[in-house]
């Protein structure tokens, strides 16, 4: 195949222009103890930019690396073939940012070129042909550097903002860069693209292998596409008319792509009309024929299509739950304390099994918060009527009470939404004579019934309650049993459980005193013929997340659990069972996957088993 020449302007006399050194933004290492190809896995997909190159502008990204191009050599060295499909992850993982993708192909390029040009049909059974365009605009760039053609930083990002004809409004960047220097004529700032790209493709057999290998991979698709579109079966034609460079376009200028798509999509052998004219003119004809008899035919049936389609496919869930697995899973092992295994499980669990109240449900709390902001309480009643009746459908929190210890450091705060919430929750939960009632925060607790017509006055009476300095746990068992008695309540339908929620430390308290206790209210339930002595939950919602603490008696039997801190999945999860949070057992614990178990599952798309590691 004869060399690519670029548009006949190229090759007229030009004006050299001034030459300026490229900046380049140092990144902060991480110190992980991970393998190379999981640190590489997860420190490639953290979005903070004290560990990454996510700021600055794009070429700078693409060029500030160093670190990346260690963290690659020793992930290749262990496992090549992870590595490589590691690197086409980034560029899943990098959402609209795949700065970490482009880095990584250009450093696949430089030490295993042949590697990345023959895996370019990878890129198109995934539609990535923007990508395609993307590294080789890098590449010309990283060449020029290197062989001292520099360009001044400005005249590139205003001639990548320019954009393609046909994509300036759906694909373009914005402009939102001031400048104070005259801009440079746009006629100019493409010669001078086009002639550094031709000089590129020309001198560097590893840059012209991949270009040609792009190239091949556009012109046999849009063949296949104007089959498609002859034949009527617009919903088989690809994006590769949507991506293919227009002539004169930022890619094209600094690529000359759009040449050498042409030259394959209308090859001169095959064409009478081409066999006898000179190669600048072919070149420039078959450029102008792709643009009108095969893009803009291809494009605009995509429009058609996209319009009839309405929406874009959404990627499935478990992708997004990999994503998702992966930002928590870099927070989760920066962390060093004896709660990692439960922060692990409250981290993950709300990706990797969802538990939910209910589908279109708030939780009480945010019910609750929300009459603050509102003088029309209707909707907020709605909402709560709908969880209330949902929960009392499935038999949940019967036959439970509250005691909310609304402290003064409470007042305001998140916390006391949740403890006045909660308590209004539990106690419309219950049934007769428990419900709609709660215990006060005392020495001497008071079984109060909770007042009100509606969800604000009631809400607003429990944070009226008095909250002493210290609870009397045997005082609460002897009201209760007390109550039970005087009621007739059958060992059914007696107190099952009793939540606490306060911001109070309840660790300190002697747990000698609370088996105590517990034995004690245990030698006066028993005679009455109660078989069990409610269960006493303490929800501390000002500490950190840690680990459930369960505090056992005789005969095995729990008599108290502590949780600390407060999250939506430890929310999610405490409603869904009851108040039971029974996240300490080893063997749920042990099923939250692995880092692991998450870079497997990033990399097990199907599209990933066609990728070869050649050199």
């Amino acid at each position: 195949m004869p060399p690519l020449l670029g548009p006949p302007e190229l090759h007229l006399p030009a004006k050299p222009k001034p030459i300026t050194k490229l900046e380049t933004h140092s990144t902060i290492l991480l110190s992980n103890n991970f393998n190379p190809c999981l640190e590489f896995f997860l420190r490639t997909c953290s979005n903070d930019p004290r560990q990454s190159y996510y700021q600055g502008d794009w070429i700078d990204k693409v060029l500030g690396h160093e670190w990346l191009d260690d963290c690659l050599e020793k992930a290749w060295k262990q496992d090549p073939l992870t590595t490589l499909k590691l690197i086409y992850y980034q560029r899943i993982f990098g959402g609209s940012d795949k700065t970490a993708f482009y880095a990584a192909a250009k450093w696949l390029h430089k030490y295993h070129p042949l590697t990345l040009a023959c895996n370019a049909m990878v890129f198109g059974a995934m539609g990535w042909f923007h990508e395609l365009l993307e590294i080789l605009y890098s590449l010309e760039w990283y060449i020029s550097q290197q062989d001292g053609k520099r360009i001044e930083k400005n005249i590139i990002k205003k001639t990548k903002k320019e954009g393609r004809k046909y994509s300036t409004e759906k694909e373009g960047r914005k402009d939102d860069g001031k400048t104070d220097e005259p801009a440079v004529p746009k006629k100019e700032r493409d010669m001078l693209g086009f002639q550094l790209a031709v000089e590129s493709y020309q001198k560097d057999g590893s840059y012209r292998y991949l270009h040609n290998r792009i190239s091949d991979l556009f012109a046999e698709f849009l063949r296949s596409d104007m089959q498609f579109l002859c034949s009527g079966e617009i919903e088989k034609i690809s994006l590769a008319s949507k991506w293919c460079p227009s002539i004169d376009s930022a890619y094209d200028t600094r690529t000359i792509m759009c040449e050498g798509i042409a030259r394959k999509v209308f090859p001169r052998d095959a064409y009478a009309e081409y066999r006898d004219i000179e190669e600048a003119h072919y070149a420039y004809r078959v450029r102008n024929r792709l643009q009108t008899q095969v893009l803009a035919p291809l494009r605009k049936a995509l429009e058609s299509r996209e319009s009839n389609l309405g929406a874009k496919k959404r990627e499935s869930f478990t992708n997004r739950a990999v994503k998702a697995s992966i930002k928590r899973y870099k927070k989760i092992y920066e962390e060093k304390d004896e709660c990692l295994r439960f922060r692990h499980y409250l981290m993950l669990c709300s990706v990797w099994g969802r538990p939910t109240i209910g589908v279109g449900l708030k939780f009480p709390h945010q019910i609750i918060a929300s009459l603050k902001n509102n003088h029309d309480d209707s909707e907020e009643e709605l909402q709560w009527g709908k969880l209330i009746g949902e929960c009392r459908r499935q038999g949940k929190f019967r036959n439970c009470l509250a005691i909310c210890g609304l402290s003064e450091s409470m007042r305001g705060t998140f916390m006391e939404e949740i403890a006045v919430a909660m308590g209004l929750f539990i106690s419309e939960l219950s049934d007769y004579p428990w419900k709609g009632k709660v215990f006060t925060f005392s020495e001497y607790p008071k079984f109060r019934r909770i007042e009100g017509d509606s969800l604000r006055s009631k809400a607003e009476f429990i944070r009226q309650m008095d909250c002493k300095e210290s609870l009397n746990f045997i005082k609460v068992y002897d009201r209760i049993r007390q109550i039970g008695i005087e009621e007739k309540v059958n060992n059914e339908n007696m107190v099952k459980r009793i939540f606490v929620f306060t911001d109070r430390d309840f660790e300190t308290v002697d747990i000698n005193q609370w088996a105590s206790d517990y034995k004690e209210a245990w030698k006066s339930y028993r005679p009455r013929g109660y078989k069990t002595v409610p269960e006493i939950i303490f929800w501390n919602l000002k500490d950190s997340i840690g680990c459930p603490r369960e505090i056992r008696t005789e005969k095995h039997h729990r008599g108290w659990l502590m949780l600390h801190g407060y999250s939506k999945i430890l929310m999610s999860l405490f409603l869904k069972e009851d108040g039971v949070v029974k996240l300490g057992s080893v063997n749920m614990l042990n099923s939250v996957p692995t880092p692991e178990d998450v870079m497997k599952s990033a990399i097990s798309r199907e599209e990933f088993n066609d990728v070869l590691v050649l050199d």
